[in-house]
């Protein structure tokens, strides 16, 4: 009996706590907004019989401001040990620019990203 009650408790102060008037509208833009980015083609799959490498992917955000403004989206590979919140140079110490959003395996500075992040989660 007491988990039930309990359970309402912490349900009730969680809903009311979500109800404030800080969240804007879904369809309310007041700041740039990143709605969504597409990579082509969808997947990098690594085939370890191949005698090539994957084609590269290319990534296009879907951006979007209050006053209609061109949104500029700057990409970047970055090391995946690097906490993406915190004070990161990446692109820069912490990784790689992807100029025009493009992923490509045959570049020397990505591959050597992905082997020193390989050689670190490996050990």
């Amino acid at each position: 009996m007491r988990t039930p009650v309990l359970l309402s408790v912490i349900a009730l102060l969680g809903s009311s706590a979500c109800s404030g008037p800080d969240f804007e509208a879904q369809s309310e833009i007041r700041s740039v907004r990143v709605l969504g980015i597409k990579a082509e083609p969808p997947e990098l799959a690594l085939d370890p019989n191949a005698s090539t490498l994957p084609p590269p992917v290319t990534f296009t955000a879907l951006a979007v401001t209050p006053d209609a403004r061109p949104v500029t989206v700057t990409y970047a590979l970055c090391r995946p040990d690097v906490n993406p919140y915190g004070d990161v140079a990446c692109p820069g110490d912490s990784g790689v620019p992807l100029p025009g959003g493009v992923l490509s395996l045959s570049d020397p500075a990505v591959q050597a990203l992905l082997i020193a992040a390989f050689q670190a989660a490996t050990g």
